[in-house]
C-alpha cells in the first residue's frame, strides 16, 4: 500500500496548482456566465501543463482513426480543457458508420474515444442508388452491391423505417434468418421474403391477435417439422391465421398431377 499511495501523493503535489487554478477560474466563469474567462482558462491550463498529449481511439474498423480524429475537433498540443465532451461525442456520432461514441478526458493529457460501429444489415435501393443500411433502418453508406452479396436486399416504400421492429422478430431463428435475401415492403404495411430457394414467404400485417411474429413463428416451426423450402413450392402465403396457402412450381404441379389429385 505504500509505494501507491507515494505515488498519489506524488501526483497531486506535482498538479495541484495547475488543476486548482483551472478549476478555480473554470468555477468563476460558471458562477458569474461571463464566458469572457473562457481565453484566460485556456492560457492557465496551458501554462500548467493541462494540454492534449495522447488521444487513444478504439472500435473503429470500418472508420480512419483520421476521420475520428477530425470529427473530434481534438488537436493534439490543444487545451485539455477547452472542449465540451458531449460536443465531441456528437460529432463523432455524425460520422456515417460510428453508432456510438464515449468519450472520457484524462487529466492531465489524455483523451479515450471508444466508438461503437454499425453493422450492415441489408442492402437498400433508394433513388438508382444501393446503400447499406443496420438493423435500425439507418443509411450507412452508398456502396457497390458486389461488396456484400452475402446481405439481403430491402426493397419498397417505407422499408427501412420498419426494419428495425421486424430484424428482432428474425433474430429468434437466426438460421432461417440468413436464408432470406430479399425484404419486401409491400403496400408499407406487411412484409413478403423472398428465401434462397426462391420460395416468396407472404406475411400479415401488425395485428393485435395475428401478426408477423405469429406468422414467422408458425412458419418457422412447421419448416422444423416439414422442410416446406426443400419442397415444389413457390409461394407460402401465412397472412391467413386458420391456414396455410400454398402455390406449387410448375414442376411441384406435374407431380401432384401425376398423383391424380388438385389439391
Amino acid at each position: 500500500m505504500r509505494p501507491v499511495l507515494s505515488r498519489i501523493v506524488d501526483f497531486l503535489n506535482r498538479w495541484k496548482r495547475p488543476l486548482l487554478s483551472a478549476l478555480f477560474v473554470m468555477a468563476i466563469a460558471a458562477a458569474t456566465r461571463a464566458y469572457d474567462f473562457a481565453g484566460v482558462a485556456t492560457g492557465l491550463a496551458r501554462d500548467n501543463g493541462l494540454v492534449v498529449e495522447a488521444v487513444t481511439i478504439e472500435g473503429a474498423e470500418k472508420t480512419a482513426r483520421s476521420a475520428v480524429l477530425s470529427a473530434s475537433g481534438i488537436t493534439l498540443g490543444g487545451d485539455i480543457l477547452a472542449f465540451d465532451v458531449k460536443t465531441v461525442r456528437t460529432h463523432i456520432e455524425n460520422l456515417p458508420w460510428i453508432k456510438l461514441a464515449h468519450v472520457v478526458r484524462i487529466l492531465p493529457g489524455s483523451i479515450e474515444i471508444d466508438v461503437v460501429e454499425r453493422k450492415p444489415y441489408a442492402l437498400w435501393q433508394m433513388a438508382g442508388a444501393i446503400w447499406l443500411i443496420d438493423d435500425t433502418g439507418t443509411p450507412i453508406i452508398e456502396t457497390d452491391p458486389a461488396l456484400y452479396t452475402a446481405l439481403p436486399l430491402l426493397v419498397g416504400e417505407g422499408a427501412p423505417g420498419a426494419v428495425a421492429d421486424f430484424a428482432e422478430i428474425l433474430k429468434a431463428t437466426p438460421d432461417l434468418e440468413k436464408r432470406i435475401t430479399s425484404l419486401i415492403r409491400v403496400s408499407e404495411r406487411r412484409w413478403d421474403l423472398i428465401l434462397d430457394s426462391g420460395v416468396r414467404l407472404k406475411l400479415p400485417e401488425s395485428d393485435g391477435s395475428y401478426g408477423p411474429e405469429s406468422a414467422w413463428r408458425r412458419f418457422a416451426a412447421m419448416e422444423g417439422k416439414y422442410r416446406l423450402l426443400k419442397r415444389e413450392v413457390s409461394i407460402l402465403d401465412f397472412r391467413f391465421p386458420d391456414r396455410l396457402v400454398v402455390r406449387l412450381t410448375p414442376a411441384g404441379k406435374r407431380a401432384l398431377e401425376k398423383t391424380g389429385r388438385t389439391t
